[in-house]
């Protein structure tokens, strides 16, 4: 396709006709071939229409509307190589003609060029775009609509400009008015709920304190009714109405005083549950709640049953104060997760039987596994995160037998403890233990699809475990290997997420996936130096942008999840300045890298934070080598330096590096991942001094 004669193909007359082209393309491809007079559009079309751009860069002197017209060829080139009748010259890149001043665009008409748009409001347009391409393409499913009025009316102000955001504004309208008939109904249950509730605990403690036979009954009705609530709440927990009738619980909850024993302990009961709502609730109101609970059950007298109650009420308070992640608050979430623990080991040491050990068991698994992830990534304190990790993994090993359940909670723990190797930079022995967890989960078999108590944590966590072993794998350099296991996880998630199409979590993996897939391509295209691989990984990686779009649009305050999204960016500048670096275009190639680095830069490490690091360094490794091949030395020197700066903080070779890679705990020997950024110092040393 790039070696096709530009010249022959009749060139758009402005940028304002090859945008009206490329929209009026993408209605056809999304509503072509549903019973229309439209046909959906072949290779051949689209084929032409890449042709057609190209030679609209001859007319293009605005380097915005270059960069859009580039950018609308980008989108093309990874549409064509996904359809049917592409050929092997389809993957090489399609760039676009130098400007001919000889040929002017004429005047731009109500389509103008990319001026029209401010370029915040361009940015909000390409997000729109993208969670209507992913709309439709997870088959118009309800969960990708906007069903929120203010997310629905911004938009609305693109439908005009984009058939696709039309019809995603078009559908939401129609859905946020038949969602909130269907919320209210769902509301008057669980108003009945809360109502229920609140009069059983009221009654008791009034008129049938010395009736031990109808308080067994109304004690047996309200536990009940703490176990209906949350089903009721968690689907509804994005409505603000089921917000406020929440709150007006927790109220009314603190208003039953002076209540005897046994009213208290359902009280207290009453507010743990509202407490472990995530979804529902921010972490303050958790906090607040959680700790009236806790405050509650330490005046009852310490049975064992209370004592539980305040193993959970210390869990929940250490989660609401990880969740709020304030000054010192991380410290507080560890020293209650550290009393729940205490707590917990000695009930286990007591004869427990039965559900009260089951239950006593989780319970104590859970707390030390986010204690773990606490420890490990919010606190950086890797050798005690393997302690909780261990124990975690000793309490389930306890169990004899060798239920679903069970070898999910183990194999879950060895993916944990992998994470502390791979933190520390000990890929290979990381590798050793995702592996592990991953033949652990093959032994559920069919359980993790069909078994008749299906828990879609199985599935999940084999996804989450297949997608680490390709990123390890990644690092090795081992890339046919690591496409074979993210395609693995990816297919997990894609089941997934027809089976919960609703479910934030379950899209963020496939965001994740696509992501890592796409930089997987990326990375064994520049190290095999084939530039046909930069479009298969765009294809991903603009999957993964689309994914994250949406996702981010719906959850703006996740950290971790904009980070994604910046990430995935970055990585698509980098697939394409590797296009432009294989076509000896090498300015043009650079300035993207830098982009691409700029983008990167921003990204909040949360999680594996030195891997975000090592990604920099990457860029800017390259962005160094474009400079250099286009003769502009200085800038290429500019890049090495800011590589050298980086890489120096964390070497070992600094005594003050602030890299777990460096002080890794005693007995335990460096494996190569440990001198990652000495490498990168040296070569940025030595490289600067071949430029000098």
């Amino acid at each position: 396709m790039a070696d096709g004669s530009v010249g022959e193909a009749q060139a758009f007359p402005s940028m304002a006709a090859l945008r009206r082209a490329h929209f009026n393309m993408r209605r056809l491809l999304s509503n072509g071939g549903k019973g229309g007079t439209e046909t959906r559009p072949t290779a051949a079309d689209i084929r032409a229409l890449i042709e057609r751009a190209r030679a609209t860069g001859a007319v293009l002197s605005d380097e915005n509307d270059r960069k859009a017209a580039q950018g609308i060829l980008d989108y093309w080139s990874t549409e064509l190589v996904s359809l049917p009748g592409a050929g092997a010259d389809d993957f090489a890149p399609a760039l676009l003609t130098a400007f001919q001043p000889t040929r002017v665009a004429p005047p731009a008409d109500e389509w103008t060029s990319s001026e029209e748009l401010p370029e915040d409001e361009s940015r909000k347009l390409i997000r729109h775009v993208a969670t209507a391409r992913m709309w439709i393409d997870s088959g118009r499913q309800f969960g990708y609509l906007l069903l929120d009025k203010a997310a629905i009316a911004e938009a609305a102000r693109f439908r005009d400009v984009d058939p696709d955001v039309a019809e995603l504004v078009a559908a939401s309208e129609v859905a946020l008015h038949l969602r909130r008939t269907k919320i209210f109904a769902s509301i008057i249950v669980a108003a009945v709920v809360f109502a229920l509730l609140v009069w059983i605990v009221a009654l008791q403690s009034i008129n049938l304190r010395n009736e031990q036979r109808w308080t067994s009954q109304l004690e047996k009705m309200q536990r009940f009714a703490l176990e209906l609530f949350p089903e009721i709440a968690r689907p509804l927990a994005s409505t603000e109405v089921l917000q406020r009738k929440a709150t007006e619980l927790v109220d009314q909850i603190k208003s039953v005083d002076n209540l005897d024993p046994r009213s208290r302990r359902l009280k207290a009961e009453a507010l743990l549950a509202m407490s472990s709502l995530r979804e529902l609730i921010n972490a303050e109101e958790r906090l607040a709640q959680a700790k009236q609970a806790r405050a509650i059950i330490v005046e009852l007298p310490q049975d064992r049953e209370t004592r539980f109650d305040l193993a959970r009420s210390y869990y929940l308070i250490g989660a609401a104060y990880a969740g709020i992640g304030k000054d010192g608050d991380y410290e507080r979430a560890k020293s209650n997760y550290e009393e729940a623990v205490k707590t917990l080991t000695g009930l286990l040491n007591e004869p427990l039987q039965g559900t009260e050990r089951k239950e006593t068991v989780l319970l104590a698994y859970e707390v030390e596994v986010r204690l773990g992830d606490l420890l490990l990534f919010l606190l950086g304190n890797p050798s005690e995160a393997r302690n909780a990790f261990t124990r975690a993994l000793e309490i389930r090993e306890d169990q004899k037998n060798d239920d679903a359940p069970l070898i999910r909670d183990r194999a879950w723990v060895n993916n944990k403890l992998a994470d502390v190797h791979r933190y520390d930079g000990q890929d290979t022995g990381a590798l050793q233990l995702y592996s592990a967890a991953n033949d652990m989960l093959l032994k559920i078999g069919d359980h993790i699809w069909s078994d008749p108590q299906w828990d879609p944590h199985w599935p999940e966590t084999l996804g989450i475990v297949q997608g680490n072993i390709g990123i390890q794998l990644r690092k090795q350099r081992l890339y046919s290997n690591a496409e074979e296991s993210l395609h693995h996880a990816r297919d997990i998630f894609e089941e997934l997420s027809k089976r919960l199409p609703h479910n934030i979590e379950i899209r963020s993996y496939l965001g994740w996936v696509d992501e890592n897939l796409g930089e997987t391509i990326y990375e064994s295209g520049m190290h095999e130096k084939k530039g046909s691989r930069m479009a298969i990984a765009l294809d991903h990686l603009q999957r993964a942008e689309n994914t994250w779009s949406g996702i981010v649009i719906l959850r703006p305050d996740n950290p971790e999840w904009k980070g994604y999204l910046l990430s995935t960016q970055a990585f698509i500048k980098a697939a394409q300045a590797a296009q432009h670096q294989y076509a000896n275009e090498f300015e043009a190639a650079a300035l993207l890298f830098d982009e691409a680095v700029e983008l990167n830069s921003q990204v909040v490490p949360v999680g594996f934070k030195e891997e975000t690091i090592i990604r920099t360094l990457k860029l800017l490794d390259a962005a160094a080598s474009s400079w250099a091949e286009s003769d502009n030395k200085p800038a290429a020197k500019e890049r090495l330096e800011r590589e050298w700066r980086i890489a120096h903080e964390r070497s070992c070779r600094n005594r003050n590096s602030p890299s777990p890679r460096c002080h890794l705990p005693s007995g335990e020997e460096a494996e190569p991942g440990t001198a990652v950024f000495t490498e990168f110092e040296s070569r940025a040393e030595e490289r600067l001094r071949s430029i000098q």
